[in-house]
Parts: C-alpha cells; sequence; structure tokens
C-alpha cells in the first residue's frame, strides 16, 4: 500500500514536470514568432468632426482678436483741449481700420503722437486742414487756402495763431490739427506739434468707456446724447463695456460651450476616430 502510494506520488510528480516543460518550450516558440502588428483604423467620420471644432475656434478667437485690435484699443485723454467732447482722463476706443478704407476727413478726431515720438503719450485733436491746403490764422479766424473756415462743433475763442499767423503750407500727407478748446490747446500751431503726418495717426477716436458719466459715442459735433448708451439699456453697456475690455478673447470658449463641445472634448474626438484593432 505504502509503495503504490509513493508511485502516484511520483508519477504525478513527473506529470508536473512534463507540463512544466511544455509550457515553457511554447513560451519560447512564441517569443520567436514575429509579432503582428497593430492595424490602425481611421474613423474619418470622427476626425472631420473634430478638426472642424477645432477650425471654428480658431476662427473664433482670430475674429475676437482682430475686432479689440482694431475697434477695441484704449487711449487715456490727457488735458482737456477737447472738451466738452472728451475730457481730461477719459478712456476713450480707437478704430484702427478706419483710415485703412478712407482718408481722414476735416472734423475727424484723431489720436496720434506728435513726429512719430514712441515715448510721447497721445494726442487726441481735431483735423481742421487736409493734405495740401494752406492754413492761416488770421484774427483769431482759420483760413483754409484764403477761405474763412466754417466749423459745426463749438470751439472756444482762438487766442494766439503760433506759427499759423504765417501761412502753413501742408504736405501731399500732412493734418492741421487743433483742439476745440483752443486756449488750452497743444497742437499744430505748436512747432513742437506741427503739422501730423498720416503715417503718425494712430487711429480716429469712436467711443468713450470710462468714466460712466461719459460713456457713449464720439460724434462729430460736440452734442453728447443726453440719453446715452447706458441709459437705454445696462444689459447693453455691460455688453459694450466686455467688449471693450477684451473679453472677446474668451468668446471661443462661449462659443464651444454653446455647441455642446469645448477644446478638450475637440481633441477626444480626433483621438476615438483612430481605432486601434
Amino acid at each position: 500500500m505504502r509503495r503504490r502510494s509513493n508511485l502516484d506520488f511520483e508519477r504525478r510528480r513527473r506529470s508536473r514536470r512534463s507540463s512544466y516543460r511544455r509550457r515553457q518550450a511554447k513560451k519560447k516558440l512564441l517569443g520567436k514568432l514575429p509579432k503582428e502588428k497593430k492595424k490602425i483604423h481611421l474613423n474619418l467620420e470622427k476626425i472631420v468632426s473634430g478638426i472642424s471644432w477645432v477650425f471654428k475656434i480658431a476662427v473664433t478667437c482670430l475674429i475676437a482678436f482682430v475686432a479689440v485690435w482694431y475697434w477695441g484699443q484704449q487711449v487715456s485723454t490727457v488735458g482737456d483741449s477737447m472738451r466738452p467732447v472728451l475730457k481730461n482722463a477719459d478712456k476713450v476706443l480707437v478704430n484702427r481700420i478706419v483710415y485703412n478704407a478712407s482718408s481722414p476727413k476735416r472734423g475727424d478726431i484723431i489720436v496720434f503722437k506728435p513726429k512719430g515720438n514712441e515715448s510721447s503719450h497721445y494726442y487726441t485733436k481735431r483735423i481742421v486742414g487736409l493734405p495740401g491746403e494752406t492754413v492761416q490764422i488770421v484774427e483769431n479766424r482759420i483760413y483754409i487756402n484764403g477761405e474763412k473756415l466754417e466749423e459745426d462743433y463749438t470751439t472756444t475763442k482762438i487766442d494766439t495763431a503760433g506759427i499759423a499767423a504765417e501761412k502753413v503750407k501742408l504736405g501731399g500727407d500732412e493734418y492741421f490739427v487743433m483742439g476745440d478748446n483752443r486756449k488750452n490747446s497743444e497742437d499744430s500751431r505748436s512747432a513742437d506739434i506741427g503739422a501730423v503726418k498720416r503715417s503718425y495717426i494712430y487711429g480716429k477716436a469712436w467711443f468713450v468707456v470710462s468714466p460712466k458719466k461719459n460713456f457713449g459715442f464720439v460724434w462729430r459735433e460736440n452734442v453728447r446724447l443726453e440719453t446715452s448708451i447706458y441709459d437705454i439699456s445696462n444689459f447693453l453697456e455691460c455688453f459694450i463695456a466686455i467688449f471693450c475690455d477684451s473679453v472677446f478673447f474668451y468668446s471661443g470658449v462661449v462659443f464651444t460651450i454653446v455647441k455642446g463641445c469645448n477644446s478638450c472634448n475637440a481633441f477626444s474626438t480626433i483621438v476615438s476616430g483612430v481605432d486601434f484593432i
């Protein structure tokens, strides 16, 4: 009985060894065989959908950037030379693209740096003389090419003619500018400012965003509507203020949220379009 038990034990041990050897041999054989390469299956529909979302986000951000760059740049008014249209410390939005499509006109309120001096602050003045014209101030009156200039906006009386006491001939790209508050304005009458070249003009002042009491459009005439934009609707005021503060940069995020997709989802959509088999 005991002998039979030993025989059974030996038989089981040999069987286990044999099974182990077979497993090891199989592993070696499989290790030598070349591994099958995974095939990549492209789901074009998902990839196109993901790329489409990324493209929409990029276009939205680009439009936002262009809008802020050309219409939302802010400058601060220094001094009261443009009263009553603009007051000291008013924050004004500058339209930088308008003069790419058309030339500055007489009466426009422009923003510029005198003589192109980049270290200078921005000046805000009104265009009085156009390229090629001759400007002269005689007895506190402005004459353009020998004819008295009729201005359709309110100004204070001129107390000094400066260099315009003599005829000033403007070049083909030069403008003669003055502040509406003529008694308190450093403008083209001063030799330090002189005529403003087209290349010195930063853009056209078009909207006051701060302070709140002056909020509204910059009109050609010295008439600011008593019913300003924020009196019409607080919502509209907030919307324009947000635009002025460059929140357009976040419109890409808003766009994707409205559409039910964000940039991460767009990326995952592209990735999910590639299936590994």
